[in-house]
């Protein structure tokens, strides 16, 4: 389009842009799919910040429980991961099994069937621990996800809320494209405003 076009030249404005202020508008099928994600988002953030506190909350209750009343045993290491153990060890004729995450330098320290002392309740051996090391997971790294899950739903919502305000409430416009590049993935144009 000639970019010198005058404003008598240009296409007329839409009448539904013309109407009273504000506006009535209504959400595009991409906003839909916008909006559907960020509920998605939203969801997930909850969901996985209240898995996060309540296993911080259980491993804190455990750690506390095992300190005040446990018993030790010897255990026998069953099977060794990169930062995990699995375990067994018997109270009273009955066989229990455990699994915890190691610290760094135990790692290299423990072998599959290798001795393994291990703390658990008395009033419930399935309760359990290696007495060498106490839980120490942070519940941070869950937290972050949570919080960058809920800032991802925010801010499609934010910019639905934007887009709405500037239907709504906007002023009218005529435009002409005056350059036009279009790229691998994107494509940029710059428009002038006749007057």
């Amino acid at each position: 389009m000639d970019s010198n076009l005058h404003l008598a030249e240009a296409p007329t404005i839409p009448s539904e842009l013309m109407g009273q202020l504000p506006r009535r508008t209504r959400i595009s099928h991409n906003g839909i799919q916008m909006a559907i994600a960020a509920t998605g988002l939203l969801a997930f953030a909850v969901f996985s910040s209240y898995f996060v506190i309540a296993n911080a909350l259980q491993a804190r209750q455990t750690r506390d429980a095992l300190r005040r009343e446990s018993n030790e045993t010897t255990g026998q290491v069953k099977r060794t991961h990169k930062s995990k153990v699995d375990y067994t060890f018997t109270v009273d004729g009955r066989s229990f099994a455990g699994e915890a995450f190691m610290p760094n330098q135990m790692a290299e320290s423990l072998r599959d069937f290798d001795p393994l002392p291990v703390r658990y309740l008395p009033s419930n051996p399935a309760i359990n621990h290696p007495a060498a090391w106490e839980e120490s997971r942070s519940p941070w790294f869950g937290l972050t996800l949570s919080i960058l899950s809920a800032a991802g739903a925010l801010l499609p919502l934010g910019w639905l809320r934007s887009d709405r305000h500037l239907v709504a409430e906007g002023k009218p416009a005529v435009a002409v494209i005056t350059k036009w590049v279009r790229g691998s993935r994107r494509s940029w144009g710059e428009l002038r405003i006749l007057h």
